[in-house]
């Protein structure tokens, strides 16, 4: 599709696309922001692979599944928005792995399975989770969580967004 569009920086993603294939936008190095909206079922493995300059990735709700790595080295990303739908069940292997400036995140309820070093060599220090989230995990420090050491779970009955500021 776009792969190794190198000037491309944004892009819109029609309503009638239902599926982002694998390596669809895989080097578009240039690539700053994406909204993929609701309309879209499933994001491919290695999708936005190597796009250094995201910084912000909203997901709508109606995707179901997100491929191996489809973030993976996406350097500069600080801000995502998952999907919330009882069918987004899992955050496969290296989605976000070397996404050096993403701090927190908030997984919805919807997920029972994280893959192996999904946050490997990210700045996470925050996880943002409801009360009673499919992972079973509860509020503290978690010393080896997919990949980062030492990250702090939070569990809240409000909705956190957070800003590509890393402010909430």
């Amino acid at each position: 599709a776009f792969q190794e569009c190198k000037k491309l920086q944004s892009v819109t993603i029609g309503n009638s696309v239902t599926t982002i294939r694998d390596r669809a936008f895989q080097f578009c190095i240039a690539l700053q922001s994406v909204t993929i909206p609701d309309s879209v079922t499933s994001i491919g493995t290695f999708a936005f692979l190597f796009c250094y300059a995201l910084e912000s990735v909203t997901i709508g709700d109606s995707v179901t599944s997100i491929g191996e790595a489809a973030f993976g080295y996406c350097t500069e990303l600080q801000s995502v928005k998952l999907p919330v739908n009882d069918e987004f069940k899992t955050i496969n292997e290296d989605t976000f792995r070397r996404c050096y400036r993403l701090k927190s995140i908030t997984i919805p309820n919807n997920v029972t399975t994280i893959g192996e070093d999904v946050f490997t060599a990210t700045s996470l220090q925050n996880v943002y989770l409801r009360g009673n989230n499919g992972l079973g995990l509860s509020q503290g420090l978690q010393e080896n969580f997919y990949g980062k050491e030492d990250v702090d779970i939070v569990i809240t009955d409000d909705i956190i967004v957070t800003n590509t500021d890393n402010t909430t």
